[in-house]
Order: C-alpha cells, then sequence, then structure tokens
C-alpha cells in the first residue's frame, strides 16, 4: 500500500513539474495543472500527510467527518486552498456518507442538508461532487446546488464521475467560476 502511494505521488510529481517546467510560449497561455486530493475527513494521519504535501495542493474535505474540522483548519493555516468534497447519490446507489443530498430530497430538505455541509467544514472555497453519477445528471437539483455556490461566492468543480453530468455547465449559466476534472488518479480502479 505504501509503495502504491508512493509511485501515485512520485507520478503526480512527475505531471505537475512537467507542467510547471515548460516554458510558455508567446502566444499561448501555460498550462495549468490542479491537484486535487479528495475524500479527506475520515483519517487523520492521512489527512495530514496530505495537507503536508508540498505546493498548491487543494484539500477536498468530507462534511461531518471525524476530522474534516481538524484537517480544514490545518489546511488553512498550511495556506492550501479547501473545498467540500460533497457526498451525492450515485447510480450504484454507494452511500456516500453523512450529508448525502439525494434526487429524491425536496428542496428545502436538499439546501438544509448542504448548508449544514457547507458549514461543517471551515474556509470552505468551493465545492466538488463526491461520487454523485445520479444527482449530477439532475439539472434541477444542480441549479439548487448553484444558487448556494454563488451566494457564497465559492468556486466548483465537477468531479465528472459520468459523462452526463450538467454541473459545470448549471455552474457556468449561474455565473460560477467552474471546471472539470480532466484526469482522475486512484490507486484502487
Amino acid at each position: 500500500m505504501k509503495t502504491q502511494r508512493l509511485r501515485l505521488f512520485l507520478l503526480i510529481l512527475g505531471f505537475v513539474s512537467a507542467g510547471v517546467m515548460q516554458p510558455a510560449l508567446a502566444d499561448k497561455e501555460a498550462p495549468v495543472i490542479t491537484l486535487i486530493i479528495d475524500d479527506l475527513g475520515y483519517s487523520k494521519v492521512n489527512g495530514e500527510r496530505a495537507v503536508n504535501l508540498p505546493g498548491d495542493v487543494t484539500m477536498a474535505i468530507l462534511p461531518h467527518t471525524p476530522y474534516s474540522k481538524h484537517l480544514a483548519n490545518l489546511s488553512y493555516k498550511k495556506g492550501k486552498t479547501v473545498m467540500l468534497h460533497a457526498p451525492m447519490t450515485n447510480i450504484l446507489d454507494k452511500a456516500p456518507g453523512p450529508g448525502t443530498l439525494t434526487t429524491e430530497m425536496e428542496k428545502a430538505q436538499f439546501m438544509q442538508i448542504f448548508r449544514k455541509a457547507l458549514d461543517s467544514v471551515p474556509y470552505v472555497e468551493g465545492v466538488n461532487n463526491h461520487m454523485g453519477s445520479k444527482l449530477t445528471q439532475d439539472t434541477t437539483r444542480m441549479q439548487w446546488i448553484m444558487e448556494e455556490v454563488y451566494k457564497r461566492q465559492l468556486f466548483f468543480v465537477d468531479s465528472r464521475t459520468t459523462a452526463k453530468s450538467v454541473a459545470e455547465k448549471e455552474a457556468r449559466k449561474a455565473g460560477i467560476p467552474a471546471i472539470s476534472r480532466d484526469i482522475f488518479l486512484d490507486h484502487i480502479r
């Protein structure tokens, strides 16, 4: 397991250094690589390791987890960007965890759960989806999410757990800075 993590870390460093060290052409923008470490909050040790990674690494923290507040505070102190890794329903019906947003919820309940999740992680600057292959296809509920994201002046990253996601499109329509992930590195898959 440690060897896999080290390989993944070195692979990521290779991507980061390749993107940073390439000279920009005069008529083109320099490539940008953003590294987001997600699923943080359940393990203090692994979370602290992630926060202590060198460079501009973003921490995506699950709400209502044993170490979410601690890791968000530590991330902030270390100058890292903090995101809410918002649990959302998926097509496999796996349980994403506490604070899960579902397609069955009415707006009042949905927004109450989302706001509590946002408030449970200090220093949040953005939101991305945890799982969510079902919910991110739901235009109405993604609009509800973007209403609150816009109100709080956050950004949104679509983890693209499905090609049918409307999350980035709805974020942009709402005037929210948004992007979708291009590469997903996962030692389990």
